[in-house]
């Protein structure tokens, strides 16, 4: 008895009778050992064929082709993300896709990296990234997106699954898929006009770098104070316009009017 397998109904395509096996039918009791085991490793349907060669008192006799039909399903992935967590504006983020249980992934399934900057993620996404072909499980990289404001950002990595595995996504908000942007940290330096006599107008000069994406709202305010450690009330304040770029700020002036030590 010879066992083989096809992949069309007539079968008369790609036979796998090496791996499927051939047995001797016992004269005496009929018994019929079984075929070999196969591994398929392509999904679709299948078609065995049994087919007797005969012998001194059997004609030869074969199995009808679709009497035994098996269908081999597609193999379900997991995928699994984490993202860049936390930066703040301005900085880059990328997600990393694990993606596992793939078997024999033929090359054209992609994954599909979509970042969102509301919960829920039901507006339409800020930034998209595809990778290539994935052929085998493991770590795939998003690309970079520069971060332009402090918000939370949830990515979502979909893999599209090709002709032997299924899709697979994770979902809006899960464990690891989430970037939180917090604001710059910029820095400030003063330098004040020193010395000058009574009556004289004084004024002082703020650095400020670090910025990223000023929006123009932030305005600097210097206070004045006539005393060490500034505790008592100021005795001059100036509110400058709003910033919207790293560079020197300079407060309104004030007179002098009496010295000090």
């Amino acid at each position: 008895m010879t066992y083989t397998v096809y992949d069309n109904n007539t079968c008369t395509s790609n036979a796998n009778d090496i791996n499927a096996g051939t047995a001797n039918v016992d004269k005496t009791t009929g018994h019929i050992p079984d075929s070999n085991s196969i591994q398929f490793n392509k999904a679709g349907t299948y078609y065995w064929q049994a087919s007797f060669s005969g012998d001194d008192d059997n004609g030869a006799v074969k199995s009808s082709c679709t009497s035994e039909t098996l269908t081999v399903s597609k193999a379900q992935p997991g995928i699994t993300t984490t993202a860049v967590t936390p930066v703040t504006v301005g900085d880059k983020i990328h997600d990393t896709a694990t993606i596992s249980g793939l078997v024999s992934p033929d090359g054209t399934g992609k994954i599909t990296f979509s970042l969102y900057n509301s919960a829920g993620c039901h507006a339409a996404a800020v930034f998209t990234s595809t990778s290539a072909g994935v052929s085998a499980n493991g770590n795939v990289q998003s690309g970079d997106f520069t971060t332009t404001a402090q918000a939370t950002y949830f990515w979502v990595a979909s893999y599209a699954g090709d002709s032997n595995n299924k899709p697979a996504a994770t979902s809006c908000g899960d464990t690891g898929e989430t970037s939180d942007v917090g604001k710059a940290q910029p820095g400030i330096t003063t330098s004040a006009v020193t010395p000058v006599t009574v009556g004289a107008t004084i004024h002082d000069t703020a650095t400020i770098s670090g910025l990223v994406s000023p929006d123009g709202t932030g305005k600097v305010t210097f206070s004045l104070y006539d005393s060490a450690g500034c505790n008592a009330a100021p005795v001059f304040t100036s509110t400058s316009v709003g910033v919207a770029a790293n560079g020197n700020d300079q407060a309104g002036a004030y007179t002098a009017a009496n010295a000090t030590p």
